[in-house]
């Protein structure tokens, strides 16, 4: 319908009316496109909401293990989650910090509207499906 850009979309883009309409995860929209866009609005689909972890490890063979499970103890604070939330980003215990009382109101009030229900996470089958095919088109697609 002529409405796909195949550029990078950035504040730059938004603001420029290159890429008027971005999909991309609501954190990175918020804190790194929102604040150049004036009338930016971030919609989350009410129909589905996908979503995915990042993973973090502590190799039990680093110089310092004790240091790297001390900075994972720090992120997964109540201090930790709400720069996560101060960020833009969903921390993993927003329901403890909004339940025990020790979110930061005015981050996540910030938040976008997030429909009520479940998440859907992809299975690893699934995962590797996608990632297969990626892979396979990877070079059709940047070239």
């Amino acid at each position: 319908m002529g409405n796909f850009v195949p550029v990078a979309g950035s504040a730059a883009t938004m603001e420029s009316g290159q890429t008027p309409i971005l999909i991309w995860w609501d954190y990175l929209l918020a804190s790194e496109v929102g604040p150049g866009v004036p009338g930016l609005k971030i919609v989350i689909p009410s129909d589905v909401s996908y979503a995915a972890y990042y993973d973090q490890a502590i190799s039990k063979s680093a110089p310092h293990p004790a240091a790297a499970r001390l900075w994972e103890e720090y992120l997964y604070s109540t201090v930790g989650q709400n720069l996560w939330l101060q960020g833009k980003a969903r921390p993993i215990e927003l329901s403890t910090l909004v339940s025990s009382g020790t979110v930061d109101q005015a981050a996540y009030k910030a938040l976008p509207p997030a429909p009520a229900g479940g998440l859907t996470f992809p299975s690893q089958t699934q995962q590797a499906a996608a990632e297969a095919v990626v892979a396979q088109q990877w070079s059709s697609v940047i070239g």
